[in-house]
């Protein structure tokens, strides 16, 4: 510790500045006693010289009796730093274990695509600065398997490794498509988001099309992180209404309502689309819409616009996408009246939806 060998300095200076303190006292001791017949100002002079040197002695070990208190919580504060600075050993595991068993039961009893959980197991310690670039290295190793489902249908399910994926997306750009962004760049953007000193690991065991595999999973306490299986798959519960028959004096019929969940049947995220129609004396005299998307572990968004309005119908266009980490979306808007077109880029899961809405007054 700095401050212990500072301290420990000081004192072995201290040892050197005793004896010249002891041999100053003779000295002026002796100058009083056998030379008393000097001149008195050669007297004085010498013993206010010899006094000098007492009193800068003096005042050093002041000074370090001053600073004694100084350097003890120096000291305990590096002690209590030094501890602070220690990895915890795990991580609480609660959740992401709720987690991982409620997808082996949830998702291997109701799975629509050929993919299972079978098993894990914790990786002791914690990512620590030395593993927090090997961690990401590892997930982003060419040979890892990322899965691609949209979430319903499920001939869209497909299941290639980095390496191929990549491979897709260069064949893609080299075909004009600037939207086919590198996977391992895309990837590596949302690790540097996603992964974090202090965070947990574990190896989880799959099994697809008679084949089993490994992936690495990252979790802190609140539950999983990031994995290359869960963080690219999920499904997608369609709540969406009809317009009612009758509309009253002022309506709001639901476009789209989609619930995005994870594999475990948690919640990720939803996308909810609304046409809201206000009706005076049986005229619709205005019509508006409200969105409200989002996603964990990935990006969600929609959009509406008024599109036509007479005093019989409304018509509000409206555009949505989500993706996973290795995938994203864009929404584009023409001009008036607005349609939206979406597409989408990268080999992760994702989704997209337009149209326009309309409802008629009876």
């Amino acid at each position: 510790m700095l401050c212990l060998e500072t301290y420990a300095a000081l004192i072995s200076d201290i040892a050197g500045w005793i004896p010249i303190c002891i041999g100053n006292c003779i000295a002026a001791y002796n100058h009083i006693t056998y030379n008393l017949e000097k001149p008195m100002i050669l007297l004085v002079s010498q013993l206010t010289f010899q006094l000098i040197l007492m009193k800068t002695q003096h005042l050093k070990i002041s000074l370090l009796v001053a600073c004694v208190p100084l350097f003890l919580w120096s000291c305990k504060k590096d002690l209590q730093d030094s501890k602070e600075q220690q990895p915890q050993l795990n991580v609480n595991q609660a959740r992401v274990r709720e987690q991982l068993d409620s997808t082996i039961t949830f998702w291997n009893g109701h799975a629509v695509v050929d993919i299972k959980l079978t098993g894990y197991r914790f990786i002791d310690g914690t990512i620590t600065p030395e593993q927090l670039r090997s961690t990401k290295e590892q997930l982003l190793d060419g040979n890892n398997l990322i899965p691609y489902f949209d979430g319903i249908d499920k001939s869209s399910f497909s299941l290639r490794t980095i390496n191929e994926r990549s491979q897709e997306l260069s064949i893609a750009r080299q075909a004009g498509d600037e939207n086919a962004q590198d996977l391992r760049v895309r990837l590596g953007a949302a690790l540097d988001t996603l992964v974090q000193l202090g965070q947990g690991l574990a190896e989880l065991t799959w099994t697809s099309e008679g084949k089993q595999f490994t992936t690495t999973a990252v979790y802190n306490a609140q539950g999983l992180v990031y994995d290359n299986v869960l963080a690219n798959m999920f499904l997608v519960k369609d709540d969406s209404e009809t317009s009612e028959d009758d509309a009253r004096t002022a309506y709001t019929a639901t476009v789209k309502n989609f619930k995005i969940k994870w594999v475990w049947g948690g919640t990720r995220g939803k996308v909810v689309i609304k046409h809201t129609i206000l009706v005076e004396n049986g005229k619709i005299v205005a019509h508006s819409g409200s969105t409200d998307a989002w996603m964990s572990v990935g990006s969600a968004a929609a959009k509406w616009a008024r599109y036509k309005r007479t005093n019989s119908y409304s018509q509000i266009s409206w555009g949505y996408g989500w993706a996973t980490p290795t995938a994203s979306f864009s929404i584009s808007a023409s001009r008036p009246p607005v349609e939206f077109s979406v597409s989408l880029s990268g080999v992760g899961s994702k989704g997209r939806g337009s149209g326009i809405h309309l409802y008629y007054l009876n």
